[in-house]
């Protein structure tokens, strides 16, 4: 669907579309556009596949909502929004595979 989307010209959750700049922001682009006030990286803790993503770009999050599940060893993982804000960037897609530290996804803090 967001392949689709994409094709049509709309927003793209797999790569992320930078909000307020409107660029849409690929995988091997410099990530510390990111590191402005007011925005929190979310990064895996371990290297896992992405068993399930439960938001999109521009959801608005809860502190602690569950916004991906991780799987490694056959255990699934919640990942958990540390601010409430909205979701910014999406870098990784359902089915994909991350290492320890990579970006998963951008939340623009609540103000």
């Amino acid at each position: 669907a967001a392949a689709a989307k994409a094709a049509e010209g709309g927003e793209s959750s797999v790569h992320g579309i930078r909000q307020g700049l409107g660029s849409l922001m690929e995988e091997d682009e410099d990530e510390t556009v990111f590191d402005a006030p007011g925005l929190t990286k979310v990064a895996a803790a371990f290297t896992a596949n992405v068993w399930d993503i439960k938001v999109a770009v521009g959801d608005d999050v809860s502190k602690d909502q569950t916004l991906m599940v991780l799987e490694a060893m056959k255990m699934e993982s919640p990942v958990v929004a540390p601010v409430a804000g909205k979701v910014m960037a999406l870098r990784v897609a359902q089915g994909a595979m991350t290492h320890a530290g990579q970006l998963l996804l951008v939340i623009e803090e609540a103000k």
